[in-house]
């Protein structure tokens, strides 16, 4: 969903002061979680996995839904939260920008716009790598089938939290919408 009019549209082309403040939070909370893990891009051994999963990813997020309010939804989520099961840190980091560079490419976003996009997944596909490897690691829950599956619950309603948060929040900057569910 466009945060910013397109050229033409007679609405500003710029974001405004708040909502370039909080890109530049969303920037640097995405190059917080993350940079810690690319010294380890070199040693691991996850890179087919990496690439399976990358291009269906990519490939998904070319076929989003469109609805009639502009707001579109993208089915690669399920290859994102794969990856955060599947692969080390380093890797899912570059999931949203594998993911996202094709769609990039195709519908030609300002840069601002992409890269938000990109480090909202990012930020929420870490968080989800954390919180997987956590309750994966519950000794509550003997059974291994069933901690997958509350793993894979608990993560999916985490991302999609975290993914329409700081969305929200973005949209709110930028268009001084408020944060109340339309109906």
């Amino acid at each position: 969903m466009p945060v910013v009019a397109e050229p033409g549209t007679g609405r500003s082309e710029q974001l405004p002061r708040n909502a370039r403040l909080y890109f530049l939070l969303v920037v640097g909370a995405t190059a917080a979680a993350t940079l810690p893990f690319m010294a380890r891009l070199q040693d691991t051994n996850h890179w087919v996995a990496f690439f399976i999963l990358g291009t269906a990813a990519a490939t998904a997020q070319l076929f989003r839904v469109q609805t009639p309010r502009d707001q579109a939804y993208h089915t690669a989520i399920v290859f994102v939260i794969a990856a955060a099961f599947l692969l080390p840190p380093e890797l899912v980091a570059l999931m949203g920008i594998v993911q996202h560079i094709p769609e990039w490419l195709k519908i030609r976003y300002r840069w601002y716009l992409q890269t938000f996009n990109i480090c909202m997944y990012v930020l929420a596909s870490m968080a989800v790598w954390f919180l997987a490897h956590q309750i994966m690691g519950w000794g509550a829950i003997s059974d291994r089938t069933l901690r997958v599956a509350v793993a894979g619950l608990v993560c999916s309603v985490v991302f999609v939290a975290i993914n329409h948060t700081v969305l929200a929040l973005m949209l709110h900057f930028a268009t001084k919408t408020t944060l109340q569910t339309r109906p």
